[in-house]
């Protein structure tokens, strides 16, 4: 199935238009071409990003945790580690 593509205007400063149109030209692109791969890439980074975030703590990723808490512990025998959050308020 064929998508046709929405037209937007956006209006930039013209410095920034300047560059867009050099680096496009340079890659041999159009202005749409080019502003197009430029969204793919950051909608793409953004997303990830995103899905990072939203993604549950693992019981691999807990243990390990627990088991680095113990070490810190270990190595510094008598320090008492408080919750950084009560140390900030």
């Amino acid at each position: 199935m064929e998508t046709q593509g929405q037209d937007i205007m956006v209006g930039i400063r013209p410095e920034l238009y300047q560059q867009v149109k050099f680096v496009a030209a340079q890659k041999d692109l159009s202005i749409r071409e080019y502003l197009e791969e430029v969204l793919k890439e950051i909608l793409s980074r953004e997303t990830s990003i995103s899905q990072e975030q939203g993604r549950p703590m693992t019981h691999e990723t807990f243990e390990e945790l627990r088991q680095l808490r113990e070490r810190i512990k270990r190595n510094h025998p008598g320090q008492t580690f408080d919750d950084s959050t009560e140390l900030i308020r």
